[in-house]
């Protein structure tokens, strides 16, 4: 079984760095692609650079495609591999704690879950793997406790860092409608796995820090692209019409 981060971008190279290092160094991944959407940065020279050092990087050239065209793409490259995929589809404007992925892959698989997301309650800077404290030290911490899934169901998706079991959606023809371009295409994919019997689960203990729209300055299309999406998701699951 494989761990793969995939990571979409465009001109965020203060942010994908710092996030690449970690993956590589902290946490036990096998790949990480990281999706050039058109960078003008200096984020590809960096990656390309930093994969001379370590080949489990990988720079893809997605310039033009929609985020959610690239979160379908990794879906499909994932499920070209002979084996299972813990596959996380992550913002670049995030920070994790050390063993982030490692973990959520291995509860979710625990628990037979098929998408795993981070606990927004508390912050990456501050999640701690309680098993590397001192035995001792924990005794007067009783109400501390490692990691766990706890089920979540997908009316609210938290969807900034995300580890999905890929083989999951192989004999579909995407895991997001196509329809969407830059809205809901997180709450299709939650409802999508709900709705074919695939449960979800929050990983409580492992916490993430999320700027959060920092990819919209770019798009002068945003607001069109919102209220396009806001009606596609409002008929395909909600049943209304506008």
């Amino acid at each position: 079984m494989k761990t793969i981060a995939a990571i979409p971008t465009l001109n965020a190279i203060h942010w994908v760095a710092p996030l690449v290092e970690h993956l590589l160094l902290a946490d036990d991944v096998d790949e990480v692609w990281v999706y050039d959407n058109g960078c003008t940065d200096t984020t590809a020279d960096w990656v390309r650079n930093r994969r001379l050092m370590d080949k489990r990087l990988f720079l893809i050239d997605s310039k033009g495609m929609g985020l959610y065209e690239m979160w379908n793409d990794m879906v499909r490259k994932a499920n070209e591999f002979d084996e299972e995929v813990n596959l996380a589809l992550l913002n670049s404007d995030i920070r994790l704690p050390p063993d982030a992925l490692s973990t959520m892959s291995d509860l979710m698989r625990e628990g037979g879950y098929k998408i795993a997301t981070v606990d927004p309650t508390i912050s990456g800077l501050y999640s701690q793997h309680f098993r590397y404290w001192n035995p001792e030290m924990r005794k007067s911490y009783k109400n501390v406790r490692e990691p766990f899934a706890e089920l979540y169901l997908p009316s609210a998706p938290i969807a900034w860092a995300v580890v999905i079991a890929a083989e999951f959606w192989k004999d579909e023809p995407f895991a997001v409608h196509p329809s969407y371009q830059w809205w809901y295409g997180d709450d299709d994919l939650f409802r999508r796995a709900y709705a074919r019997g695939g449960s979800i689960c929050i990983v409580r203990g492992v916490g993430s820090d999320h700027l959060g729209s920092s990819s919209d300055a770019h798009n002068p299309r945003k607001q069109e692209m919102i209220e396009s999406d806001t009606k596609i998701f409002n008929k395909m699951w909600l049943g209304l019409q506008q």
